[in-house]
Order: C-alpha cells, then sequence, then structure tokens
C-alpha cells in the first residue's frame, strides 16, 4: 500500500524505519507544516468539545430491546428500555478523543518511527539496508 503526496511516493511499510536524518529539508517541511496543522485542528476539536459540554441538555435516546418469552419461535416480550444515552456527552466525547489523536500527532517525536539502535544507525550510514523514504 502506497500514498502519494505531492508527487512524492512514501511506501507505508518503510515509513515507520525512517529517521530525521534520512528526510530531505522538503520533506522536514512538509511534516513541520503538518504538526502545527495537527495542533490547530487538535485545538479546534478541544473547544468544540468543551462547548458541546457547555451547551448540552438533558436530552438522550433510549436503548431498546426486546426477548424471546420461551422456545424458539414464541412470541416476544415487550420492548424495555435497556438504558438512555446522553446525547450531548456522546458527542464531546467523540470530539474529545478526535483532538486527543491530533495533538498526540502533533506532539513532538511522532510520527518519525523508532529510533534506531546502534547497530542500524552505523548500517544506514554505511550503505546498508536499511529502508528510507524515496526522494
Amino acid at each position: 500500500m502506497s500514498t502519494t503526496t505531492n508527487a512524492t511516493t512514501i511506501n507505508a511499510t518503510n515509513a515507520t524505519n525512517v529517521d530525521a536524518h534520512d528526510l530531505s529539508p522538503t520533506d522536514e517541511t512538509q511534516l513541520g507544516r503538518l504538526r502545527w496543522w495537527n495542533a490547530i485542528v487538535g485545538l479546534v476539536h478541544l473547544a468544540q468539545a468543551l462547548v458541546i459540554l457547555a451547551i448540552s441538555n438533558d436530552f438522550t435516546l433510549p436503548i431498546t430491546a426486546a426477548f424471546l418469552g420461551g422456545p424458539p419461535g414464541a412470541e416476544f416480550t415487550e420492548r424495555e428500555v435497556l438504558w438512555n444515552v446522553p446525547i450531548g456527552y456522546g458527542v464531546a466525547f467523540f470530539l474529545l478523543l478526535a483532538a486527543v489523536d491530533h495533538l498526540l500527532m502533533a506532539a513532538p517525536g511522532s510520527g518519525r518511527g523508532t529510533p534506531p539502535t546502534s547497530d542500524a544507525a552505523a548500517t544506514s550510514h554505511a550503505g546498508g539496508s536499511t529502508p528510507s523514504v524515496p526522494h
């Protein structure tokens, strides 16, 4: 599976093994801009979640169920409410999850792959077989 962005093809299986020193200045600039956009979008999602919590009311939707009243083929029991789901809290929770995801992606050190071990670092600079992003 590969992803194409701005005429640069990055192999998804090799992208996790990329070191900061393997990236070109253009890639570094794009990663820097992506980090800022992730931070901005994360803060917007956080603000949205707080606004939803502030303006939400006690509106709920019921979760209902009906069960068999006997052996297979028997009539169902009356539909009963299992619980009521507060919609405002559910929407705010979803927005908080999105905010956490974006803010984690904007955090320093994320998206750079795992740091190389001393053996891998030595072979990557000596023409070893460590995969890198094609330029």
